[in-house]
């Protein structure tokens, strides 16, 4: 059986108006589910901070449930509508947690303190996905989570 270091690696360095999409490559051992946290504000990722998240600064794909992947190797893309709550900020940052004990404790990639990022363009607005002929992005126009 063919042994993986989890690894998370972004599509692209920069999100644009142009090419406003987020994914990443992500490699995590086929028994191991994982989940994958985005922020704004890196200090978010700690669990002491957890009352300051907001759909505006704050998602991970673990409202779905943790994620699974048969061979070891997944692309995750970031939904459309989440982007959308970070136009305006210029920095988006990610983590990678796998679980695979009993405790349900999770293994980080690297530490929260050196979170890598993705730069978000200022000229980034998401109104690429306000085109209300998309479906599935009444989330996005309607607003949902805490409002702030």
């Amino acid at each position: 059986m063919q042994e993986f270091e989890p690894k998370i690696i972004p599509d692209r360095r920069v999100i644009t108006e142009r090419f406003p999409v987020v994914s990443f490559r992500v490699e995590v051992p086929p028994e191991r589910e994982f989940e994958i946290a985005t922020t704004t504000d890196p200090t978010l990722f700690r669990p002491e901070n957890r009352t300051r998240r907001t759909h505006r600064n704050f998602y991970s794909s673990r409202v779905d449930g943790l994620l699974r992947t048969p061979d070891g190797v997944a692309t995750y893309l970031l939904p459309a509508e989440q982007l959308c709550h970070y136009a305006g900020s210029d920095r988006l940052y990610y983590v990678l947690a796998s679980y695979g004990d009993s405790e349900g404790r999770p293994e980080l990639v690297c530490p929260i303190e050196d979170a890598p990022s993705i730069q978000i363009s200022p000229d980034f607005s998401g109104r690429a996905f306000m085109n209300p002929k998309l479906p599935g992005l009444e989330d996005v126009r309607q607003g949902y989570g805490n409002r702030d």
